[in-house]
């Protein structure tokens, strides 16, 4: 995914509402093949020393890569974890870059097993340079899906549950 596309959605995350307006949601972007690598092994590393989440791995030996997908792009929020809303700040943010990236056609899926393994896993920490008193909050997978025409559209088959008084 070029960088500018990826800046352009990060600039346009900046107008998500914020506790407070405090807007406390860094970036980190990761484009680099051996660290994204590296990233993954530590996390098989990890689950297997700790039998924390073992479907990770067990899946992972079946070919599926349920924490990064087959991604070229991760895109890491971060906040300081003394933030007033960190979590929700960070989800905003991503949920406005995400709409930017997929109107420019560049597929997205939050990474939810990333987020956690991020802020479980101190090599990660060490590898993201995420500074001591902040946690990941939020991440993407991002890059160009298969088939030459992509349009995301979710498939939305449940219908809001509504009161009306």
């Amino acid at each position: 995914v070029p960088r500018d596309m990826i800046s352009d959605a990060l600039r346009v995350s900046a107008w998500a509402p914020s506790a407070k307006n405090q807007h406390p949601t860094k970036w980190i972007v990761i484009c680099d093949e051996n660290t994204i690598k590296s990233i993954m092994v530590f996390i098989l590393e990890y689950v297997r020393e700790t039998g924390i989440s073992p479907e990770i791995a067990q899946l992972y030996e079946q070919g599926h890569n349920v924490v990064m997908g087959n991604a070229r792009t991760l895109i890491l929020g971060y906040s300081k974890t003394d933030a007033i809303n960190p979590f929700v700040d960070t989800a905003l943010a991503l949920h406005n870059a995400e709409l930017m990236l997929q109107a420019d056609g560049i597929g997205t899926c939050w990474a939810g097993y990333l987020t956690r393994m991020c802020n479980q896993v101190p090599a990660i920490h060490e590898t993201i340079g995420l500074p001591e008193d902040c946690q990941v909050y939020g991440a993407l997978m991002a890059g160009y899906p298969d088939g030459e025409e992509y349009i995301h559209i979710p498939n939305r088959h449940k219908q809001p549950d509504i009161k009306w008084l």
